[in-house]
């Protein structure tokens, strides 16, 4: 009886609704304002997991007025963005959401501050979704901190979208605790997550969704067996679409199914099983995966394949990829190993399509960095199918993609006119039309579009290479790579497969693999750890035993294919702060055999631009007047003095002089930057590592790197002879966030950097040799200036490893 009431209640509502909304539910306005398309509208969206249509909603809306939407609709546009994978959207949607005014018919409860906490349980979850771990726990904890009633009033109490701040916001912390590599979720995240279950006046719908965010948390910690338990038994009951969908029917037996049609907004009518299918497809995805973690391996595979046939809309592709690289690992494991090579590729194509709507460095890097294992278990495949250039490549999209789109996309920052830049708003506009992302509309409407979109990529990919690298999930192939090596260049790709290195050869006669036994990813990190800090003791030779010890790991296996070249090093991990030259083989240095230059990934080789500087003017800033005498660097101000003298060109600036504002107010005409100051690498935050230079009425001296991200520098060789300018942040997609990074975007194609702070007079005698050697060339090589430079120190001032292996050349030469 109690659940035929509960039946015929809901029944009412949805009737008394749609009878509301008979006329047209899509022309209602808000009641918070006149402009925006009613609360009903997208509630009922959200209701049927209708995520398509809610992006098309707020694209509608956000097209006229942002400030006149209500906060609900853009809390349900919000979520329904990032469950789509738009994060481009949802960045501006929940911007927009945290500055409206908060929605509260009630009371005065749920006031400004709540509501900007409640904001901050969404962003929180956005920062997760990204990857972004530790500021979604930053402000996951503020909001559970400070999320609560001022009044324990009943209505606030059962208020669902109260608790469901407390439920985002614990579910964002415990998940990022997870993916920054703790074995478990704090009980403070979990209680967070239950309140909203204990305390608020949940629906159907909001039990649905706790369970499956519950499921999500138990999951991650690899709790099978909790969270198996958990799915099925929610499945044994009724679930929201199911109750709702029966109410419809009945409704129309009673002959108003015109009304339910009205209501609809799509071809389909609300009945139709993919209006609920959202959360459902997320739970089935987890039951799969939780059996086949459990070794239920028939099982999940059928309910694999049953899930990527019905996930063929984008609106789910947020899950999609997860789906589709495990049923290629069950393929693989059964030896179908065709299927396989077809399910990882799918997989990656969709991951790389939620990458493409990510709009900042930091966000690229960072959303890519949690996704490695894919990258990582298709690199193994290829490896066993011994398809060696599909494997190089594909390591090299693991480690290129965030720095490639940089680098291809400051030629399309400005709004001008040239046909690639034009092509490049045509592209974003196609690409914002919802019906092209969600896949909405008529057929013969997809159909078009996606005729349109495919025009618009052959224009690219026939007129401009740097532009078809940015709007293209493609990196360059093997082919592509191997024509910007010189002929007695080779290339050494490192990656990491699982718990060991691995590195791939390049060289004009193809690709070699190297699986590399005794470079497991702890022992040679730590290794590295410990040879840096032995290379600071210059007293003595403590160091010999690790160079030995590392260059058996890591260049022995290769050393008969490398003999006298010239090395390009794309470092993975740890690598990235490895002085390669001072690694040992039993009698003499690498830097004695060979000349070396690092990249972040193959990909930047063919994006960079070479142009000669020999001739070309310099300026050069040192010893900046940072208001405290400790900081001063004596010097650094006779290195660029001793520049003057060297080079007649040469632009010399000093203390008060050498400001914040002089580089970013470069001229054109200068094409060498030489930069001798205190450089600071920010571990938490490495787009704040800095270079600190002289504070004037225009600029506080700090020149971080987000800020470099929007400067245009003329200068295409950049010299940092500061301490550490070479270190960044190492993410988990092998890349490095640091000022040789900022650089590279800004303009430079060459950056030359320390990984340690050198003792002044080595650095000064280091520096002039360079600049000299340089300008005595009858051919431009920077990589060459520098080794023959270093060669010099060990050679006639000291052959300790400390005082020259701290510089490194990155990018060409």
């Amino acid at each position: 009886m109690l659940k035929l009431q509960r039946h015929l209640k809901l029944a009412g509502l949805v009737a008394t609704a749609l009878f509301v909304s008979a006329c047209n539910p899509y022309q209602i306005k808000s009641a918070q304002n006149d402009f925006s398309t009613s609360t009903y509208t997208y509630r009922m969206a959200s209701l049927h997991g209708e995520n398509a249509k809610l992006r098309e909603l707020w694209l509608e809306d956000s097209q006229g007025s942002i400030e006149a939407m209500s906060s609900k609709n853009l809390r349900y546009a919000c979520d329904a963005l990032m469950e789509i994978g738009d994060f481009r959207e949802a960045r501006t949607c929940l911007a927009a959401l945290r500055e409206q005014e908060p929605y509260d018919w009630m009371s005065e409860e749920f006031d400004e501050t709540t509501h900007r906490y409640f904001s901050d349980a969404l962003l929180a979850r956005y920062h997760f979704l990204i990857g972004d771990y530790r500021q979604a726990i930053a402000l996951a904890d503020e909001v559970i901190e400070n999320l609560h009633l001022k009044q324990d009033t009943w209505y606030k109490r059962r208020d669902p979208n109260f608790w469901y701040g407390q439920m985002t916001a614990g579910y964002a912390a415990g998940m990022s605790q997870i993916a920054l590599g703790k074995s478990a979720i704090s009980e403070r995240y979990y209680r967070a997550l239950d309140n909203h279950y204990n305390e608020g006046h949940w629906q159907d719908q909001d039990r649905k969704l706790y369970v499956t965010r519950r499921a999500e948390m138990l999951f991650v910690e690899r709790r099978y067996s909790e969270a198996l338990a958990l799915l099925t038994g929610e499945e044994s009951e009724n679930t929201t679409s199911e109750k709702v969908a029966s109410v419809l029917q009945h409704i129309q037996a009673l002959g108003i199914a015109a009304l339910v049609n009205k209501a609809s907004t799509g071809d389909a009518n609300l009945t139709g099983a993919n209006r609920f299918a959202g959360n459902r497809h997320l739970h089935l995805y987890m039951v799969a995966k939780a059996r086949l973690e459990l070794g239920q391996r028939e099982d999940a595979k059928a309910i694999y394949d049953s899930l990527l046939e019905k996930l063929k809309d984008a609106s789910y592709n947020t899950f999609y990829w997860k789906a589709a690289h495990d049923r290629a690992l069950i393929a693989q494991q059964e030896g179908d190993n065709e299927l396989a090579d077809r399910l990882f590729s799918m997989a990656i194509d969709a991951l790389e399509e939620q990458r493409s709507t990510l709009t900042t460095d930091g966000n690229k890097i960072s959303f890519v960095g949690d996704k490695q294992r894919l990258y990582q278990d298709y690199v193994a495949f290829l490896v066993d199918e011994q398809r060696y250039a599909a494997a190089f490549e594909y390591s090299d999209k693991a480690k290129a993609r965030a720095l490639v789109d940089m680098l291809a996309n400051r030629e399309f920052k400005s709004e001008g006119q040239s046909e690639a830049q034009q092509l490049y708003r045509e592209l974003r506009d196609l690409q914002a039309d919802s019906s092209v992302v969600a896949g909405i509309g008529t057929e013969q409407q997809k159909a078009e579009k996606t005729r349109a979109l495919k025009r618009v990529y052959k224009k690219i990919e026939t007129s401009n290479a740097q532009l078809s690298s940015l709007v293209s999930a493609e990196t360059p192939s093997v082919s592509e790579v191997q024509q910007r090596l010189g002929d007695d260049e080779a290339l050494i790709q490192y990656y990491k497969l699982k718990d060991h290195y691995h590195a791939f050869l390049l060289t004009h006669e193809g690709v070699r693999s190297y699986p590399l036994p005794q470079a497991s990813v702890d022992e040679v990190d730590q290794a590295v750890g410990d040879f840096r800090q032995a290379l600071m003791a210059v007293d003595n030779e403590s160091y010999q035993l690790e160079a030995q010890a590392l260059y058996d790991r890591l260049l022995r296996p290769m050393q008969s294919q490398l003999q006298q070249r010239k090395l390009i090093l794309v470092a993975d991990g740890a690598l990235h702060y490895l002085p390669f030259a001072a690694l040992h083989d039993g009698r003499q240095f690498v830097l004695q055999r060979h000349q070396l230059r690092a990249l972040s990934a193959a990909s930047v080789l063919t994006l960079l631009e070479q142009r000669d500087v020999r001739g070309q003017r310099l300026i050069a800033l040192g010893n900046p007047d940072l208001g405290n005498p400790d900081l001063d660097l004596p010097g650094a101000e006779q290195e660029v003095k001793a520049l003057r003298q060297l080079l007649s060109q040469a632009e010399v600036v000093t203390r008060q002089q050498a400001t914040e504002t002089r580089i970013k107010q470069l001229g054109e005409g200068y094409s060498v930057l030489h930069i001798a100051s205190h450089g600071q690498f920010d571990a938490s935050q490495p787009l704040a590592s800095r270079l600190l230079l002289s504070a004037d009425g225009s600029n506080d001296g700090v020149l971080t790197v987000g800020e470099l991200y929007d400067l245009s520098l003329p200068a295409k060789l950049v010299v940092l002879s500061a301490c550490e300018t070479g270190l960044g942040d190492v993410k988990n997609g092998g890349d490095v966030i640091g000022l040789t990074r900022g650089f590279l975007y800004a303009g430079a194609s060459s950056v030359v950097s320390t990984l340690w702070m050198v003792a002044d007079e080595t650095t000064k005698q280091l520096m002039l040799d360079f600049y000299r050697q340089l300008q005595q060339q009858s051919q431009q090589d920077i990589g060459e200036a520098l080794t023959t430079a270093q060669r010099r120190i060990f050679r006639q001032v000291n052959p300790h490893p400390y005082y020259w292996a701290a510089f490194q050349l990155t990018g060409s030469i």
